[in-house]
C-alpha cells in the first residue's frame, strides 16, 4: 500500500472513529462498531487489518495509554488473524508493535507487556502458531518429545536489518528424568543439559510477506552419552499478495531429529533413532465477499537412519522411509465477526521406499478426510473451533483391512478472568506404524491446560493429557497419561526463568510396554 494511501486512510479513520471511541469509555472494552470495522478490514488481508488498527489509534491514542485499554484493543485485532493461512506469528507481533508505538513513553513497557499477553492468549488458539505447543514438528507416529521446548513470544524487540526484522533467542535448560528409556523394568535415571538457540526473521513490507526460522536443540546427558542428540530444523514461508483478496503462499522445511525412546516404533537400539524430515507446500487463498477459499498441496519425505545395537550389528530402519503427498480444500463463510462455519476435504497418499518392510508387509496406503465445523469467538473471552467428519484409509497389503472411522478436531480456549486462561482440545488421527502385524493405529487424544497470572510477571501453569492408541491387527492398545505443573517468571522483556514438573505413564495390554516417568525441568530463556 502506497504511503499516500496509508495517510488518507489514517486521516479518514480518525474522523470516522472519533464518535465510536466516545462510546467505549470502559478502558477494558472496545466498541462493537470498532470490532466490526476490524473484522471487515481483516478480510482484505493482514496489511489492511494493520492499517485499520493504526486508524483506530490515530482516532483515539488513549486506547494505547493504559495496559487495560491496550490489551482490549490488541485482543480485538488479534482474533481476526486466525483466518489467515501461512505464518501468522509475524502478524501477531506487528499488532503488538503498532500498539506499543502509539503508547506514551512512560507507559510503553507496561502497554507492550499487556498487549503481548493479550495477543498470546489469542495466538495459542491459532493452529499456525500453537499447533502442539512445540517448535519441533514430528512425523506421524512419534507422539511425544521429552526435550523441553522453547516458548513462543509475540512481543520481543527484534533487530531491524533493512526491511527485515530478526528475533534471536536462546534457551538453556536442565532436567532430571527418572526413566530416560521409558522402560517398564530396568529404569535408568539421568540429568541432561539442553541448549537451544533459535532465530526468527520476518519481513516488514507494505505488501507480501516472508517468514524464516532456524532452530537447534543440543541435548547432553551426564552419564548416558549414547543418548546425546543434536536436533535442528529450518523453514521458510512466503505470501504473495496478488490482490487484497487473492494470496499465493508456499514454504518448505528441512530438519534432523531423534525419536523419543517411548515411541512404540522404537526398537531399543544402543542409541536413539535419528531421522530427517523434508516438506514443501504451496497453495492459493481467495476471498469472495464473506466467503473464503483455500486450496493447497504438500509433499513430504521421511528418512530414518539405521540404529546400532549394543552387542554389534544394526537395526534396519530403511523400511520406515516414506513419501507423503496430500492435497486439500477449505471453504469458509463468515456469518458474523464471531462465527465462521467451514468445510474441509483432504486426500493423501503414503508410499514407502521399500516394497515390503522387514516383516513382509506392504505399507503403502491412500485415504481422505472430510470435516465440517465452525470457529466461534465470544467477546474476546471464549474461542471455540470444532470440526467433525470421517476418515478413510485403504492399504495396499491384502492382509490389512481398510479403515473408516470418525474424524474429530476441537479446541476451546476460555479466558475466564484476565488472570486465568483454560484451554482444552481433542483430536483423532489415523497414524502410520511399523509395529509387527499392525496396519496402523487410531489415535484419540485430548487434554486441558490452565495458565494463571499470579502477577504480571509470574505465571502458574498446569497440564493434563490423555491419549489412546489402538493398533489395528496387533491386538495392542496403549493408554498414555501426562500431568504437569510449572512456574514461569519474566525477569524483564528479554529474560525469563521457569521450572516444570512432569509425570507420565502408559498402560498397555502388551507385556513390557507399560512405564512410568517423572521429569523435573529448570529453564532460562533470553530473547531480543
Amino acid at each position: 500500500m502506497k504511503p499516500f494511501a496509508i495517510a488518507v486512510m489514517l486521516g479518514l479513520g480518525a474522523a470516522a472513529y472519533a464518535p465510536l471511541m466516545a462510546a467505549a469509555q470502559d478502558a477494558g472494552q472496545i466498541a462493537p462498531a470498532v470490532e466490526s470495522r476490524l473484522a471487515e478490514a481483516a478480510e482484505g488481508g493482514p496489511g489492511v487489518l494493520l492499517c485499520e488498527l493504526r486508524a483506530v489509534l490515530a482516532a483515539d491514542p488513549a486506547l494505547a495509554a493504559t495496559p487495560d485499554s491496550a490489551a482490549a484493543l490488541a485482543r480485538a485485532a488479534a482474533v481476526q488473524v486466525r483466518q489467515y493461512r501461512g505464518a501468522n506469528l509475524p502478524v501477531y507481533r506487528e499488532i503488538v508493535a503498532v500498539i506499543g508505538a502509539a503508547a506514551p513513553a512512560e507507559a510503553e513497557q507496561a502497554v507492550i507487556s499487556a498487549a503481548g499477553d493479550a495477543v498470546t492468549k489469542v495466538a495459542i488458539t491459532d493452529p499456525s502458531v500453537a499447533g502442539t505447543g512445540q517448535y519441533t514438528e514430528r512425523p506421524e507416529g512419534d507422539r511425544k518429545t521429552t526435550a523441553p521446548q522453547p516458548e513462543r513470544q509475540v512481543a520481543p524487540l527484534g533487530v531491524r536489518v533493512g526491511n527485515m526484522i530478526v528475533y534471536p533467542e536462546v534457551q538453556v535448560s536442565t532436567y532430571y528424568d527418572d526413566n530416560i528409556f521409558g522402560n517398564a523394568n530396568n529404569e535408568v535415571d539421568d540429568v541432561a543439559l539442553v541448549i537451544g538457540p533459535h532465530v526468527f526473521v520476518q519481513s516488514d513490507w507494505e505488501r507480501h510477506a516472508a517468514f524464516l526460522q532456524g532452530h537447534v536443540d543440543v541435548v547432553r546427558y551426564r552419564e548416558n552419552d549414547d543418548e546425546n542428540s543434536v536436533d535442528y530444523w529450518a523453514s521458510g514461508e512466503g505470501r504473495l499478495d496478488v490482490t487484497d483478496r487473492t494470496k499465493l503462499f508456499g514454504g518448505a522445511l528441512h530438519g534432523a531429529f531423534h525419536e523419543d525412546r517411548e515411541s512404540p516404533d522404537d526398537q531399543n537400539g544402543a542409541e536413539p533413532t535419528r531421522y530427517s524430515q523434508s516438506r514443501a507446500f504451496a497453495g492459493l487463498a481467495q476471498g469472495f465477499g464473506k466467503t473464503r477459499l483455500r486450496l493447497g498441496g504438500t509433499v513430504e519425505h521421511l528418512d530414518f537412519d539405521d540404529t546400532p545395537l549394543g552387542g554389534g550389528g544394526v537395526i534396519n530402519n530403511d523400511d520406515r522411509d516414506r513419501n507423503l503427498v496430500s492435497a486439500g480444500a477449505l471453504v469458509a463463510y463468515r456469518l458474523s465477526p464471531q462465527l465462521e462455519p467451514y468445510a474441509e476435504a483432504i486426500a493423501d497418499y503414503r508410499r514407502y521406499n521399500a516394497d515390503v518392510d522387514d516383516n513382509g508387509f506392504d505399507r503403502d496406503s491412500a485415504g481422505y478426510t472430510f470435516k465440517a465445523g465452525a470457529t466461534y469467538e465470544i467477546s474476546g473471552e471464549l474461542f471455540l473451533d470444532v470440526a467433525a467428519g470421517v476418515m478413510y484409509r485403504n492399504f495396499e497389503d491384502q492382509a490389512f483391512d481398510s479403515e473408516t472411522t470418525p474424524a474429530l478436531d476441537a479446541s476451546l480456549t476460555w479466558n475466564t478472568t484476565p488472570e486465568l486462561t483454560l484451554r482444552s482440545w481433542v483430536s483423532r488421527s489415523i497414524s502410520d506404524t511399523t509395529v509387527n502385524g499392525a496396519s496402523h493405529y487410531n489415535f484419540t487424544g485430548g487434554g486441558l491446560t490452565a495458565e494463571y497470572d499470579i502477577t504480571q510477571d509470574l505465571l502458574l501453569s498446569g497440564l493434563a493429557t490423555y491419549g489412546v492408541s489402538a493398533f489395528e491387527g496387533a491386538n495392542r492398545t496403549d493408554h498414555d497419561y501426562e500431568f504437569g505443573a510449572g512456574l514461569r517468571y519474566r525477569i524483564n522483556r528479554n529474560f525469563f526463568v521457569a521450572g516444570d514438573l512432569r509425570h507420565q505413564f502408559r498402560e498397555s495390554d502388551v507385556v513390557g510396554a507399560d512405564f512410568t516417568r517423572n521429569q523435573v525441568f529448570l529453564r532460562f530463556g533470553a530473547q531480543y
